[in-house]
């Protein structure tokens, strides 16, 4: 999901918004990080903000952590969604979950994006949320953080860390991070410079998982349920990137449909929910 004004959405895979020479290969593999386990951090941290979304059927989420999302100025590479503040695409359930849904009504597909800017943020210390994904041709739900510089320094140059993403089957977790070079011929078209991993994970979209992002100086593990599934630090960055990671970030959470990198939405798909039992941050 890539951000071009205030806030845009999520980024296309590395083969279409990176160019090949300025993406190096998956530093999981090259350079790993010392693997940890979700269990093993979370004691030696402190819970400072939390949401189980318990409140009444069809109530939008707490206004006081979060903010709704609208229109269509979001998206990358033709994504085909408008996000909407109507209960059909954000909503709490009764039951204890936040619901992202997309529709369509006439052609026109409407979908749910929220984010915690202003709100709740994280600098150094862990965020995790449980989450239940959906799969189909054509979907690419996500869950990832923006700089909360980016009202100020733009995109990308306010960092962008891409949590986990799934693109149609929900086969392979995708966890990325963007940021600026100083050279702009290192950088794709859009700007930017990507560092990407990914995991092969069958049949994600069954049930829900943990997923979490673990934030430290110089540093960025990911994990799915209790273990570790990527990270990043900044000796992986090519010289001249800038590792822009280290200051306060927010969440977003959004289900996008289309465009480039799922590609066309298949019929029948819709709708389609990504759901939320609850989110969490430690400092």
């Amino acid at each position: 999901m890539l951000i071009r004004a205030l806030m845009l959405t999520m980024v296309a895979m590395l083969t279409s918004s990176c160019l090949a020479d300025s993406a190096p290969s998956d530093p999981n593999t090259t350079n790993p990080i010392n693997t940890t386990t979700l269990s093993s951090l979370l004691p030696l941290l402190r819970l400072s903000t939390e949401d189980d979304f318990d409140g009444p059927m069809n109530a939008p989420p707490d206004p006081r952590l979060w903010n709704i999302d609208v229109g269509n100025r979001w998206g990358y590479g033709k994504e085909t969604q408008a996000y909407t503040t109507d209960p059909a695409n954000v909503r709490q359930d009764g039951q204890g979950h936040l619901v992202l849904e997309a529709t369509t009504t006439d052609g026109r597909v409407t979908s749910g994006r929220v984010n915690t800017e202003g709100k709740a943020q994280l600098t150094d210390g862990l965020i995790a949320a449980r989450i239940k994904m959906p799969a189909g041709q054509g979907l690419h739900p996500a869950f990832w953080m923006l700089g909360s510089s980016l009202r100020s320094a733009g995109w990308p140059a306010c960092g962008e860390i891409d949590i986990v993403e799934f693109v149609n089957d929900a086969a392979t977790s995708y966890f990325t991070i963007h940021g600026p070079a100083d050279d702009p011929r290192q950088a794709s078209t859009d700007g930017d410079v990507q560092l990407q991993s990914t995991k092969s994970t069958p049949n994600m979209d069954d049930d829900f998982h943990t997923y979490w992002l673990y934030k430290q100086s110089r540093r960025l593990i990911m994990g799915i349920d209790d273990n570790q599934v990527a990270a990043f630090s900044a000796d992986h960055l090519r010289q001249g990137w800038k590792w822009v990671y280290d200051g306060p970030f927010f969440a977003v959470l959004n289900l996008a449909v289309g465009g480039d990198w799922p590609g066309p939405l298949a019929p029948g798909v819709l709708p389609k929910q990504m759901l939320m039992d609850w989110i969490k941050v430690y400092q």
